[in-house]
């Protein structure tokens, strides 16, 4: 069984619907290809160690979203990725991750925070007609204690208490979240942190500067047109 999914809840990043599909179906695709004694271990379980690893799964879904995608396009890898679409949006996206057992909405802000700092001051930004996005990749745990039937459950109160928090549009703000827990990934252990780490949720926010608490925040491009997926 393949637990995935994806929730769009700001008009800014409606053209991510199909970028967060193919994001979910290669993380799938990856976990069948790798599962084995080393994938079970965490070896080759990506989401898991930093957030380089789990760009690099959002970089690869980009070409076949119609995206335009660059890796640490500025001179001082400042920037985690660029992307250009086919409805001529051009973003930045700053990333980080972190490993949470439930919805943290504090913890959040804080690497919300992290990513502002790593911006700079506003006017590092002021590049024209570039929409600007704080990627969060989770690497979601349930303790071993708890046991496997309980990972299943972990998940499902994850994903309400983040899709809650982005309804009441409370801050830190979701503006798009999507979810990844292929049965494989399911199995993955790490006895060293007494934890399955069954799988990645991504939490996406657009902001003008910084990515914690938005103030007069407008799209920088007209509402894209939507192709809906089959």
């Amino acid at each position: 069984m393949y637990i995935s999914g994806l929730e769009i809840f700001d008009r800014c990043l409606e053209h991510w619907s199909r970028l967060l599909h193919h994001w979910c179906a290669y993380i799938s695709d990856y976990s069948y290809a790798a599962r084995g004694v080393a994938f079970a271990n965490g070896e080759m379980a990506p989401w898991i160690w930093q957030e380089r690893t789990n760009v690099g799964f959002l970089f690869r879904a980009a070409p076949e979203s119609g995206f335009l995608a660059l890796y640490e396009p500025t001179t001082n890898n400042q920037v985690d990725l660029w992307l250009y679409s086919h409805d001529h949006n051009s973003e930045f996206v700053w990333a980080k991750y972190m490993h949470l057992a439930g919805f943290d909405p504090l913890q959040l802000q804080q690497r919300y925070q992290a990513n502002q700092a790593q911006a700079g001051p506003p006017q590092n930004l002021n590049i024209g007609g570039v929409q600007h996005v704080s990627v969060i990749f989770i690497s979601f745990f349930v303790p071993l204690a708890a046991g496997q039937a309980a990972i299943l459950n972990s998940i499902e109160m994850f994903i309400q208490g983040a899709r809650g928090h982005a309804q009441q549009q409370a801050i830190p703000p979701i503006h798009a979240l999507a979810w990844s827990f292929p049965a494989p990934a399911r199995l993955v252990i790490l006895p060293q942190h007494g934890a399955y780490f069954p799988g990645v949720v991504l939490i996406a926010s657009v902001g003008i500067h910084g990515f914690g608490i938005l103030s007069a925040r407008s799209c920088v491009h007209p509402r894209p047109k939507i192709k809906r997926l089959g």
